[in-house]
C-alpha cells in the first residue's frame, strides 16, 4: 500500500466533500480509501492484535485514524472497539509511550454496581446476639430527623471482623445483614429496622462522616463513589471466575450483588488483546464530603472514561484530556453540557446495540460520598446516580 496514494485520496475526498454535485465521486473515493486501508474516519479494520501492536511499536500509525473501528469479540458478542485518541500516556513503570486509546463502541452486556451499599458497622471484636439500636446524629430526611433511634435484632453472635449492612436502600424496609469479615459471606439476615429505642445502643451514626468502626449512613445505603476502591474497577481488571473477582478493600466493603453471577470482564476479551494492553495512568477526583476531594492515580488495563475524557462539562481539570473522537463528534468548542440530551450520547450495549442504556462514568459527584456521574439512556449526562445502582460500562483501554 502506498501512503502517498492514500494521502492523495484523502485530500481529494476532502476537497470534494463540500460539493453536493460530487457525492458520487466522493463515495467512490471513500470506498477506494477503505479498500486500501487508508485513513478514512470510521474505517473498520479486521487485523490481528499482533499486527496492530507491531505497527504501534514501530511508530507507524499511518493506517489508523481517530474514529476507526477495530473488530473484536467479547465472549459470544461482537464488540467493536473504536480508536478514540492516538497520543502519549504515562505507564505504570514510569515511562511514557505513544499508543491508541480504544473504547467499546457499545456498552457492556453485564450490569455491575459501581459499589454496593457498604457496611454501617464493623465489629472488630465481634458482637453478641441480641437487640441493638443506633441514633442518627443529623437529619437524613423528613421521615428521619436528627436523633431518630433505629433498632434491630440479630439471633446469632457476630464473629470478630463481622460487618452489618442493609438489604435495601430504604430505611423503611431495610433488614440488617450480617457478613463475615470477607464482605462476601452472608451469615444472617436479621430483623427489619424499627423506629424505637430497644436493646443496647451502638452509639451515633452520622449522615456523611465516619467515626472509627462506624460508617456514614449514605455509604451504607448507596455505596461509595471512589473509583479507586470500586467494585467496577475490580470487575473490569479481573479475568477470574464468578465469585472470585472481588475482594474487600477496607473494613466497610461489601461484595456487589451479582458477584457470583458473572465472570471478570477480562475473561471474555481476546487473550491477544489483553496481552497488548498496558496500564496507563488515570486521575480521578474524590468527593469533598468524606475524602477532602483528594486525587487518586490509578494504573489499569481497563478503566472507565471520566467526564473530561468524554468531552463533557468539567468538574475538574485533572481527570484526563478530552479524547479527540468525542471532541470531533461534538463538533463545537463547547463541551457536552450536563443535564442536556444529545443523540450522540445515546449508546446501546453489545447485546442490544440499538437500545440506549445507562452508563457509569468514573467521575464521582464530588459533593457527596455516594453519587457517580453517568450517561443516561436519553443521551443526557446526569450526576448522583447512587453507586449501588447496577449500570453498564463503556470501557476504555490503552494499547501500545
Amino acid at each position: 500500500m502506498s501512503n502517498n496514494i492514500v494521502e492523495a485520496i484523502d485530500r481529494i475526498s476532502k476537497s470534494l466533500g463540500g460539493n453536493a454535485a460530487s457525492n458520487n465521486a466522493t463515495e467512490a473515493i471513500d470506498k477506494l480509501s477503505v479498500a486500501l486501508n487508508g485513513k478514512l474516519k470510521g474505517a473498520e479494520y479486521d487485523l490481528t492484535w499482533t499486527q496492530i501492536v507491531n505497527d504501534i511499536q514501530a511508530g507507524d500509525f499511518s493506517r489508523y485514524a481517530v474514529g476507526d473501528i477495530l473488530t473484536c469479540k467479547y465472549g459470544e458478542y461482537d464488540n467493536p472497539l473504536r480508536i478514540v485518541d492516538i497520543r502519549e500516556e504515562e505507564l505504570e513503570d514510569g515511562t511514557t509511550r505513544k499508543g491508541m486509546w480504544l473504547q467499546q463502541k457499545y456498552a457492556t452486556a453485564d450490569t455491575v454496581q459501581f459499589s454496593r451499599g457498604r457496611a454501617l458497622f464493623y465489629f472488630e471484636e465481634g458482637l453478641a446476639a441480641g437487640t441493638y439500636n443506633f441514633t442518627l446524629s443529623a437529619k437524613f430526611s423528613n421521615d428521619y430527623p436528627a436523633n431518630t433511634v433505629l433498632s434491630f435484632t440479630i439471633e446469632n453472635d457476630v464473629p470478630a471482623g463481622g460487618k452489618l449492612a442493609f438489604s435495601t436502600t430504604s430505611l423503611d424496609t431495610a433488614k440488617v445483614l450480617i457478613y463475615a469479615e470477607d464482605g462476601k459471606t452472608l451469615l444472617e439476615e436479621g430483623s427489619i429496622l424499627t423506629k424505637e429505642t430497644a436493646g443496647t445502643s451502638l452509639g451515633d451514626v452520622a449522615v456523611l462522616t465516619r467515626s472509627g468502626n462506624t460508617n456514614n449512613l449514605y455509604e451504607a445505603l448507596y455505596g461509595n463513589n471512589l473509583f479507586e476502591f470500586s467494585a467496577a474497577r475490580q470487575w473490569l481488571n479481573s479475568d477470574k471466575s464468578a465469585g472470585e473477582w472481588w475482594e474487600a478493600k477496607d473494613n466497610f466493603d461489601i461484595a456487589p450483588n451479582n458477584l457470583n453471577e458473572i465472570d471478570g470482564y477480562l475473561s471474555k476479551l481476546p487473550k491477544s488483546l489483553v496481552a497488548a494492553l498496558r496500564p496507563a495512568k488515570t486521575v480521578t477526583v474524590g468527593n469533598t464530603a468524606v475524602y477532602s476531594n483528594a486525587e487518586a492515580e490509578t494504573f489499569d488495563l481497563i478503566t472507565l472514561p471520566s467526564k473530561e475524557q468524554m468531552y463533557i462539562a468539567k468538574q475538574s481539570n485533572n481527570e484526563g484530556a478530552a479524547f479527540s473522537y468525542w471532541q470531533e463528534l461534538n463538533g463545537t468548542n463547547s463541551t457536552f453540557a450536563d443535564f442536556t440530551a444529545y443523540d450522540a450520547l445515546k449508546i446501546g450495549s453489545i447485546d442490544k446495540p440499538d437500545t440506549p442504556c445507562n452508563i457509569f462514568l468514573r467521575s464521582a459527584g464530588v459533593g457527596n460520598p455516594y453519587g457517580v456521574w453517568y450517561v443516561s439512556l436519553y443521551g443526557s449526562v446526569n450526576r448522583y446516580a447512587a453507586a449501588s445502582t447496577q449500570f453498564r460500562f463503556l470501557p476504555i483501554m490503552f494499547i501500545c
